[in-house]
């Protein structure tokens, strides 16, 4: 390895301090601008304390070589992460510094045009606009600082300059404040450039990504779609068959017990028609499921020679299908046990009310039948008892009986 080599490893080395692989790109933007900057700014200055140790100013020379050299913290801060502190450091040493230049050659040799590429320093980590009030700020004060110095300076000239007239030393300030300014120009486009690349990069990779997301989400949307379809058939055939069964026997008692499982089946199979139905197939409108799912009981179970007033009374929220599937077999279970033994003598009225009050779903469903006699006990032993005390612990949800002035059933359970 040449020495050239060398020198751009360590370059490479101190540029990238503090920049990790998982910085934001605007981050690594700022972090490198700061660490080349003062890279720069380091031999710019030096060439100051330099000149003062020539000609016997070693207060001078030491006060500014030490100063330049805390900007070498710089570095540390930044590789542990503390980019604010450095660049605090930053501005007040490079401010300190080029004041102290002004000061000590009375703004002449050229000394001023360092103002330019500080003015060029202070743009770059500031850029316009999101930082116009930091940036208008900081010009503020410096305006302040070097324009009372020069004041001062205009003021109360010094008898004997640190420099009599010295072409040489003007030229090489003239040459230095040029190429500082020149350097950071340059710098601040390649680290935009390299910037727009990374961001190009990425936005390339995210679209890659988006578009396989999307085609992964159409594939499982296609095969959560099949598995629904399937199922609501398979779950139609059981209920299909468990009718053809019931056509077969000549026992009411078992037509009728043959005839609420297959609206049970149903009633199952209607979520997931529901969930393929509408591409959703997490949520589903419990309204629109629970008002077709009545409608199919009015055809098989509701009595036609007595007329049963139905009022129903829906808010329309969607539901998640493990939630939803309890909730309509509760109602199936409810409405079907009111047929059977409400309006078995006569017609009468049928309420069915679901509020949605917060996160809290209220469900009432009320006949005016004859009522019945609750005992938590005895009625347990019946399947319908059994069905819905499983299928509310299922909702989490709690449930009441009221047989005055009929049968009044109210369940209460949470949405999420």
């Amino acid at each position: 390895m040449n020495l050239l080599d060398k020198i751009f490893d360590s370059y490479t080395l101190l540029i990238n301090k503090g920049v990790s692989s998982d910085s934001l790109s605007h981050d690594k933007f700022k972090i490198r601008g700061l660490n080349f900057m003062t890279l720069i700014w380091i031999p710019a200055l030096s060439l100051a304390p330099a000149f003062c140790y020539h000609n016997g100013e070693w207060i001078y020379g030491s006060i500014m070589f030490t100063s330049i050299a805390i900007l070498l913290s710089i570095f540390y801060f930044n590789r542990i992460g503390n980019f604010k502190f450095s660049t605090i450091v930053y501005l007040l040493v490079i401010n300190f510094n080029v004041i102290l230049v002004n000061v000590i050659f009375e703004f002449n040799f050229g000394t001023f045009l360092f103002l330019f590429p500080l003015f060029a320093c202070f743009s770059f980590l500031f850029p316009l606009p999101k930082n116009k009030n930091i940036l208008v700020l900081i010009f503020t004060l410096m305006f302040l600082l070097h324009g009372m110095s020069f004041l001062l300076i205009s003021l109360y000239p010094s008898e004997n300059l640190v420099l009599d007239s010295n072409p040489l030393f003007m030229q090489l300030n003239y040459g230095f404040a040029f190429g500082l300014t020149l350097m950071i120009v340059l710098m601040y486009s390649i680290l935009q450039s390299q910037q727009k690349l990374e961001l190009d990069s990425k936005i390339l990779i995210n679209e890659e990504q988006k578009l396989l997301l999307e085609e992964t989400l159409k594939d499982r949307n296609i095969l959560l779609s099949e598995i629904h379809h399937r199922t609501k058939n398979n779950l139609a055939i059981v209920s299909s068959m468990l009718n053809l069964q019931r056509n077969q026997i000549e026992s009411v008692e078992l037509q009728n017990i043959l005839l609420d499982c297959s609206n049970r089946v149903h009633s199952m199979a209607t979520v997931h028609q529901k969930l393929y139905e509408k591409e959703n197939f997490t949520k589903i409108d419990l309204k629109e499921y629970l008002e077709e799912l009545i409608r199919d009981l009015q055809k098989t179970i509701f009595p036609t020679d007595k007329e049963v007033q139905l009022i129903l009374e829906i808010d329309s929220f969607n539901i998640t299908s493990d939630k939803a599937i309890p909730c309509a077999l509760i109602v199936n279970e409810l409405i079907t046990n009111s047929i059977k033994h409400a309006f078995e003598n006569q017609g009468g009225k049928l309420e069915i009310k679901i509020k949605k009050i917060g996160n809290q779903i209220l469900l009432m469903i009320h006949d005016n039948g004859p009522g019945f006699h609750y005992n938590a006990e005895k009625n347990h032993l019946s399947l319908g008892m059994t069905l819905i005390e499983a299928l509310t612990e299922q909702l989490n949800g709690q449930y009441e009986y009221n047989t005055k002035h009929g049968t009044t059933f109210n369940l209460s359970f949470k949405l999420i």
